[in-house]
């Protein structure tokens, strides 16, 4: 894309897309141009501000199929700034911007000596030096001296206008000569109809056409009637005034005996909340003793509740030796019918035994071994025998114990669960007792609260009759000063008559009504 270099100066901006513009330029080599410079919208663009109207700019532009692109740019002379501060100025200079648009037929056609004009009248402008002449012999050079001549003398006049001097008729020709003459012409007439107005005379009417004179007959107009509506209440505001004094005093002496009623309330209403703060102390001290009982009782319910899991636990224990005391009466029984066992067994040894020793007899010397042996299963016989007895006396001195202990554990599972029954009701005695002693407790809140809420309420009312009775002493104070005001009201009421007195209303005007 092939590039060239550039001065121009900016004549109009167009938003292009999101973040573009298309820049219109009146250039020093290719005439008018158009643009596009891209992301000069957004907030970080380097450039934007550059390529702002009346700014004077050196560009490297890209040549494109419809619109050039601007991808550099530098600023050479900021007219802006200078143009910027003066209203006249900027609109002068906006009128130029547009003419040297309109001037360029076709794009990219060279005018230098257009775009030397044009630099050379912004900077005039911006300097605030229209002294300066424009070289050049051209048409629109001629007519810009001719205007520009014609606005240097009706700058100086209208500056003498504004510090209030007299100044001959104008010598401009033309359609702005003429307006200038007009409004010199208007500007003596209003200020006559100033000066006849301030002398008090309201009788002139002033004849101007168009907008202004219409502004100023009705100002004079309003004025008449201002006057004589004045003139007119004046007399009555003296009889007003007067009424308000005697209002006034009435007033002063009733907010007197208001005050008076309202701080014998006040003192009333501050012993009642005294009484309501000493009501609300001693509720406060009962609630206090309440959590303390109710502290107690909690701690009576959790004492018998551990008093019932404690005999619940006996209970289970003796369960538990009731359950051992059985499986050993089970135990002691099996070992009976084994000593029984035992004994039957004994005995058929001991049998045994002696039909060995008769046969060891019979045999000889061949059964003498035969026969220490049946003897000594007739003495082991004997020590089984013996033993199973005493088995037998331990099993039932075993039984006899047994049989106390489920006694004694019947009987203390009885005493335990009497025991649990009394404790269990205990508890539920301590429960309701509980239940009792918070509901004592909140109903003794509601009563502190009912006592604080009355002494809340009784200490805004008295706050309320501090205020009253303050605001009454306001009302009294400010009826005795509009009793003041009324005597000077009075005053002022016939210095007014007077002052509208001094103008002088026309024969036909009748005086308005208040």
């Amino acid at each position: 894309m092939p590039l060239y270099r550039d001065e121009a100066i900016v004549l109009r901006t167009h938003k292009l897309g999101e973040a573009d513009r298309i820049i219109t330029l009146l250039t020093r080599h290719n005439g008018r141009v158009r643009a596009v410079a891209r992301g000069v919208r957004r907030t970080s663009s380097r450039w934007g501000s550059r390529l702002e109207p009346f700014t004077h700019v050196d560009l490297m532009i890209a040549d494109g199929r419809t619109l050039d692109v601007i991808t550099q740019a530098e600023t050479l002379t900021p007219f802006s700034a200078g143009l910027g501060q003066d209203y006249e100025r900027y609109t002068a200079g906006t009128v130029m911007l547009e003419t040297a648009e309109r001037l360029a037929v076709e794009d990219k056609e060279p005018a230098l000596q257009q775009f030397l004009l044009l630099v050379g009248a912004l900077r005039a402008m911006a300097s605030g030096d229209l002294g300066r002449d424009l070289a050049g012999e051209s048409g629109l050079i001629q007519a810009f001296r001719g205007s520009r001549d014609a606005m240097r003398e009706l700058a100086a006049r209208m500056e003498r206008l504004s510090r209030g001097e007299a100044v001959e008729v104008s010598r401009v020709a033309g359609d702005l000569g003429q307006a200038f003459g007009r409004l010199q012409e208007a500007l003596s007439a209003i200020a006559d109809q100033a000066r006849t107005i301030a002398d008090g005379d309201l009788r002139r009417d002033v004849d101007l056409p168009g907008a202004l004179g219409e502004a100023i007959q009705r100002m004079t107009g309003n004025l008449r009637a201002m006057v004589g509506r004045t003139q007119g209440v004046a007399g009555e505001v003296g009889g007003i005034v007067v009424s308000l004094q005697a209002a006034a005093a009435q007033l002063s002496a009733a907010t007197t005996q208001q005050v008076a009623a309202v701080t014998e309330t006040a003192n009333t209403m501050t012993e009642m909340a005294q009484t309501s703060a000493v009501s609300a102390d001693r509720a406060s001290e009962l609630i206090k003793q309440g959590e303390s009982a109710a502290g107690v009782v909690e701690e009576g319910a959790g004492a018998a509740e551990s008093a019932v899991q404690s005999m619940a636990a006996i209970t289970g224990s003796l369960d538990k030796v009731a359950q051992a005391s059985g499986a050993l009466a089970e135990r002691v029984q099996k070992i009976d019918g084994i000593t029984e066992t035992v004994t039957f067994l004994a005995d058929q040894s001991s049998t045994l035994a002696i039909n060995a020793a008769i046969e060891a007899a019979r045999a000889g010397e061949a059964g003498k071994g035969f026969s220490v042996v049946a003897r000594e299963i007739r003495t082991l016989a004997a020590d089984s025998r013996k033993a199973a007895a005493q088995i037998r006396e331990l099993l039932s001195e075993i039984r006899e114990r047994t049989g106390q202990v489920d006694a004694s554990v019947g009987a203390g599972t009885r005493t335990v669960e009497d025991g649990s029954r009394l404790v269990q009701k205990l508890g539920d005695v301590i429960g309701q007792l509980g239940v009792t002693v918070h509901d004592a407790v909140g109903l003794m809140r509601q009563v502190e609260g009912s006592a604080r809420q009355h002494q809340a309420g009784v200490a805004q009312v008295s706050q309320a009759l501090t205020s009253m009775q303050k605001a009454s002493e306001s009302i009294r104070d400010g009826a005795r000063l509009l009793g003041e005001l009324s005597g000077k009201a009075h005053g002022l009421s016939s210095g007014l008559q007077a002052a509208a007195g001094a103008y002088v209303l026309p024969a036909a005007q009748p005086r308005a009504e208040a």
